[in-house]
């Protein structure tokens, strides 16, 4: 890369699976009697603003992101998205 770093690039992922895992997980947790948060991390990246690296690399994360959160927030699992604070 022009700055000399060199960064992961996302493909697209279909993360469904994974929210219906976190979704039953909470269900499990809330018949015991205890909270879930799903804390979403951030990454280096930023394709909040540009949508990809240089314009020749597209980049998922975010994307990806945004699926997996939506099937939570879809099924009353509390997130956490540390994206939109940092």
């Amino acid at each position: 890369m022009p700055e000399g770093q060199w960064l992961n690039i996302f493909s697209k992922e279909d993360y469904s699976d994974i929210a219906n895992n976190i979704v039953k997980f909470n269900n499990y947790l809330t018949e015991k009697g205890i909270e879930l948060i799903y804390v979403q991390a951030p990454v280096k990246t930023d394709n909040i603003t540009n949508g990809g690296m240089f314009d020749i690399y597209k980049d998922y994360n975010y994307e990806n992101a945004n699926n997996l959160i939506s099937i939570l927030n879809q099924n009353n699992v509390n997130v956490l998205d540390l994206r939109e604070k940092m």
